[in-house]
């Protein structure tokens, strides 16, 4: 379903809330459980966004088949893989 290359979108905050941030980022690698993703662009100021350890967020994606697939995630840390990447669960 997931696949390198791919973009996800995703969503902190409260969606009720003025404090509620949306990046955009690209799948680097994948496994089971990770998901090494770029640094997110915050897509009101297109700056890199650094996110810390624990931040929750909403991913969004739209898989090969056209339809929006949603999941919540956690970023768990930062590795190099050629470039930085953050790591999400």
């Amino acid at each position: 379903m997931i696949k390198a290359g791919m973009r996800l979108t995703l969503e902190s905050g409260h969606r009720e809330s003025t404090l509620q941030q949306t990046y955009r980022c690209k799948v680097v690698e994948f496994t089971e459980d990770v998901i090494y993703i770029s640094y997110p662009l915050n897509e009101e100021t297109q700056r890199s966004a650094f996110l810390l350890k624990g931040t929750k967020l909403l991913a969004t994606f739209i898989g090969y088949d056209q339809n929006v697939y949603t999941f919540p995630t956690e970023v768990t840390g930062r590795e190099i893989k050629g470039m930085p990447v953050v790591k999400l669960f």
